[in-house]
């Protein structure tokens, strides 16, 4: 079965991870069809919006995506684009199972966890600001 995925690209060491990725995802016995957007300042190089809204329906669409880091405007700009790309799709936790892989040596075997981390909030939501030039706040904020 071809698994459609958006490959969200916001350029700089993401054009590196891109293809690595394209590498490994077939060696894992995966047969995907890639759909590749650019967002952040990769877009805004090509003239098109830092989160393209047809790069956001493919995403709703395909209901799946691999994403680089999104590469924020020259300095003035005041801005994140991960943070905008998560509250633009609705997205409110980050899922990171770890399992031990066989035949991979490790510290500690039978691993097998489901890390979910509420993303809205904390660090995450990137309260972030200037006090002086070369110095940069982040505020932290957790509700109950």
């Amino acid at each position: 079965m071809i698994r459609r995925i958006i490959l969200i690209q916001g350029g700089g060491v993401g054009l590196d991870e891109e293809a690595a990725v394209r590498l490994v995802v077939p060696a894992a016995g995966v047969e995907v069809e890639w759909e590749v957007f650019p967002a952040g300042l990769a877009a805004m190089e090509r003239g098109l919006p830092p989160l393209p809204p047809a790069m956001l329906e493919a995403v709703r669409g395909a209901g799946v995506a691999l994403k680089t880091k999104l590469l924020n405007p020259p300095e003035g700009q005041e801005t994140n684009f991960n943070v905008g790309l998560r509250r633009a799709l609705g997205l409110f936790a980050s899922v990171r199972p770890l399992r031990n892989l066989p035949g991979i040596p490790a510290r500690f075997r039978d691993v097998d966890i489901l890390l979910v981390r509420e993303i809205t909030e904390d660090l995450y939501a990137a309260g972030e600001h200037e006090i002086v030039p070369g110095v940069v706040q982040s505020i932290k904020v957790v509700t109950e």
